[in-house]
């Protein structure tokens, strides 16, 4: 291809300060990526929409149609929404904070000096500096490569490396998978081929949350059940000679209160508390059902390094073959590290140590190093090394002690590194390269690793909350195995470490393996990828914790991505939650929030569930066949206030524990409410067919009859959810109380009592608002012991 003039008019030092400053002003500022996500998901903003305007229609109607009192219920919506969008707005600033100290940032020259800047602040001609794991963050021109090779699948959707030479171009959103780079910026922020750059690698993967599926099953249900009630109120109503007032009035409260109003924003609101606790533990939230996600995980796949142990190595030993004495044998590594143009983790280690008098040299040829290979070499000075795994350095019998030195080292738990002698040239690194045959063994190094605090206490947890964890590795399989028995996570597992080059051709056996396995070592990306969709595939629900570019075909794959806040871009950009402070014993809290998530939110779905049911029951059996409802609307709102709102937003915020399966979201909401609902709605006609037929008690006291009948079975419901011994039933009890005590008095109170058309009670009134409330509960008791849920199981 043709030089760019960019390219060619940049030299290797780069921009000076006050051109970049220049150019930057003349292309004006960039807008800063976006950190956080709203957190009501598409899906519940379409169908919370729907349900918004079905209430505001049947508001306006009510004010300009009917009377304004009976309105009421939008104005409990407004502070509903008001109260869940402020909470949405301190959790997302909150988060936006802590997403800024894992931004993204880009690597430039200028005036010969490295400066990492910001990436909105970078400039077309800006020289960039990438390597391993990071983001490409520009379109741009290559002006120099060292074995640099570009993963472009969000871009492509080519799975394989692309390699990537001088004058070759490159564009944002790819991820550097191996070598380094200096690419000269020719396109910038909206003018780049992917334009968000903190979306790009994220946009491909958003697997919705069983609560999410569930949510919306429910809401599409109420919704098909409430359009036909509505249509047979309607037609009951045309026939009937009623006022235009009188229709607004009986339709407003028959329908409005089938709609779960409060319900979706309670979800929110629990989400957005949530989250805004985890990042006061340092842990950024990328998805909202990331945090509820948590909760369904029934097997956590997770790196070693960096999350089960001290990402910081630390050179225990050197072991020489026959022939080289120790001395010798720590110049050679000392050489090697020193001289590497991109270290990794180990080779830093190495380096720190200073083995020897080495020096850093340039070296005339290099093979970088590669996970799928496990080995790299190095041409300094005229000599050849080759540095890796020693099952690929010692392959052949070479040195049979060395290699059984090697393995009772690693079978220890130590990382295990050898050094050989390369007789002839380097292979061509542009190919796949393969060793030749003639290595000279050198020697071993050993270096040791420390289990990370708490990770004792983090996997009990897990064992307690039946969550399977695995480690998936590229160290070998008896260095895994020894790390998964020294944190217990080889415990009720009756296999070994599998090794990751010898797993099993079909996924049934590859599914059976895994699960009398603790751990795979030697696995490669595409390995690591490979069983965590075998296990989806099984039906579990799969999450995944990595931190390096090499897990990010496995953090792709899960359902749940957690990467660490010091690894690479490429795994932070396709992560789901980012561990900022890297600590995997911040995990237990995470699952604890999802989990308290969910079990909070099916307690209150099955009030809103209940309301709508016995709603629509009164509606069959009273509304459509007498065209009269019940209550007023302003009546239903104060009821279902007492009852649901307020109850509902202290329990959707409680402490709650217990284990949870995602399994039967849905069916346990039904189980529970339907009967429920059906015995509430049963227990209220018979107050009022009572009330109005029996006892000839005028309309306005039979609908304070309804009113106080409905206060009773809801708050029967409420206790029946949170019956838990111990001070948290006390404390349910006395939130019960004050809410009969609020209707009372609403009732005694002349200005309250006229606002809401009640009436003082009678003994007419008494008894019969006691039969249908006796009543009502029998049936509740019957219902629930039918079911075998008189108290809910998975409630706590």
């Amino acid at each position: 291809m043709t030089a760019s003039p960019t390219l060619i008019d940049t030299a290797e030092e780069g921009l000076t300060s006050a051109e970049a400053a220049r150019r930057l002003e003349e292309r004006g500022p960039l807008p800063k990526p976006e950190t956080s996500r709203s957190f009501r998901s598409i899906a519940f903003a379409n169908i919370f929409t729907v349900f918004n305007a079905i209430l505001l229609a049947f508001g306006l109607l009510t004010i300009f149609f009917g009377d304004p009192k009976d309105a009421l219920f939008m104005g409990i919506l407004v502070a509903n929404a008001t109260i869940g969008i402020g909470q949405e707005v301190r959790a997302k600033l909150a988060l936006d904070r802590l997403a800024a100290l894992i931004a993204i940032k880009a690597e430039v020259m200028r005036d010969g000096r490295r400066i990492e800047v910001p990436v909105e602040d970078v400039v077309v001609g800006d020289l960039v500096l990438v390597g391993p794991g990071d983001q490409v963050i520009a379109d741009g021109v290559v002006h120099s490569a060292d074995g640099l090779q570009l993963d472009e699948a969000n871009l492509t959707g080519e799975s394989e490396p692309v390699r990537r030479e001088a004058e070759g171009e490159v564009w944002s959103g790819s991820f550097v998978v191996e070598g380094e780079a200096r690419i000269v910026a020719t396109a910038v922020g909206p003018d780049c081929r992917a334009a968000k750059l903190a979306e790009t690698a994220r946009a491909f993967r958003h697997p919705r949350s069983p609560l999410e599926k569930a949510m919306d099953r429910l809401l599409i249900i109420l919704v098909a059940v409430m359009v036909p009630l509505a249509v047979g109120l309607g037609i009951s109503l045309g026939v009937r000679e009623v006022t235009q007032a009188e229709a607004v009035e009986t339709m407003t409260a028959a329908v409005v209160n089938i709609v779960p109003e409060g319900l979706i924003l309670l979800v929110s609101l629990t989400a957005a508390v949530s989250a805004a606790k985890m990042a006061r533990r340092g842990i950024l939230a990328q998805q909202l059902n990331a945090i509820e996600s948590l909760a369904s995980v029934s097997i956590l796949c997770t790196d070693k390094t960096g999350t089960l142990t001290e990402a910081a190595l630390r050179v225990v030993e050197l072991i020489p073959t026959d022939g080289v004495d120790e001395d010798e044998l720590a110049d050679r590594f000392g050489r090697y590290a020193a001289s590497m143009p991109s270290r990794n983790g180990t080779l830093e280690a190495i380096h720190a140590a200073g083995l020897g008098q080495a020096t850093a040299e340039t070296p005339s040829a290099q093979v970088p190093f590669s996970s799928r290979r496990r080995w790299g070499a190095l041409e300094i000075g005229g000599d050849r090394f080759a540095l890796g795994a020693p099952e690929a350095l010692l392959a052949g019998g070479a040195d049979p002690a060395l290699q059984e030195r090697a393995t009772t080292e690693a079978s220890q738990g130590r990382r295990v590194l050898a050094i050989a002698s390369l007789p002839g040239a380097l292979p061509d690194a542009d190919d796949d390269p393969v060793l030749p045959a003639g290595l000279e063994p050198l020697g071993l190094i050993v270096l040791a690793e420390n289990l990370r605090p708490n990770t004792g206490e983090t996997v009990d947890f897990f064992r307690r909350e039946e969550v399977a964890l695995k480690i998936l590795s590229g160290d070998a399989p008896a260095t895994v195995g020894a790390i998964a028995r020294d944190t217990g996570i080889a415990r009720g597992t009756t296999g070994p470490a599998l090794n990751g080059e010898e797993l099993p051709e079909t996924d049934e056996e590859l599914l059976a393996a895994i699960h009398d396995s603790p751990a795979i070592g030697r696995i490669s990306p595409e390995g690591k990828e490979r069983v965590v969709r075998v296990l989806a595939e099984s039906g579990q629900y799969v999450g995944m914790i990595g931190d390096g570019v090499n897990d990010v075909p496995a953090l792709k794959k899960s359902r749940l991505a957690i990467a660490q806040g010091n690894g690479t871009q490429m795994a932070r950009s396709v992560a789901d939650l980012v561990l900022v402070d890297g600590s995997f014993g911040q995990v237990p809290g995470m699952v604890h929030e999802g989990r308290q998530i969910l079990r909070n939110i099916q307690r209150v779905a099955r009030l809103f569930v209940s309301k709508a049911i016995f709603t629509a029951f009164l509606l069959m059996v009273v509304a459509i066949p007498t065209g009269i409802f019940p209550l007023l609307p302003r009546q239903f709102t104060l009821t279902s206030s007492l009852t649901i709102g307020i109850p509902a937003f202290f329990l959707a915020l409680a402490p709650s524990s217990g284990p949870w399966r995602p399994d039967g979201f849905l069916k346990a909401i039904a189980r529970f409410s339907i009967p429920v609902g059906i015995a509430t709605g049963i227990g209220i006609t018979v107050s009022w067919l009572l009330s109005r037929h029996a006892l000839d008690v005028p309309l306005a006291d039979s609908r304070t009859i309804t009113a106080a009948t409905v206060v009773t079975a809801g708050l029967a419901i409420v206790m029946v959810l949170e019956d838990e011994p111990g001070r948290r039933r006390l404390l349910v009890a006395g939130l019960c109380a004050l809410m009969a005590a609020g209707f009372v008095l609403s009732i005694l109170i002349p200005p309250i009592r006229d606002f809401f058309a009640l009436e003082r009670f009678t003994g007419k009134m008494l008894l019969a608002w006691a039969a249908g409330s006796v009543l009502g509960l029998a049936l509740m008791a019957v219902a629930l012991r039918f079911i075998g849920q008189g108290r809910p199981r998975g409630s706590r």
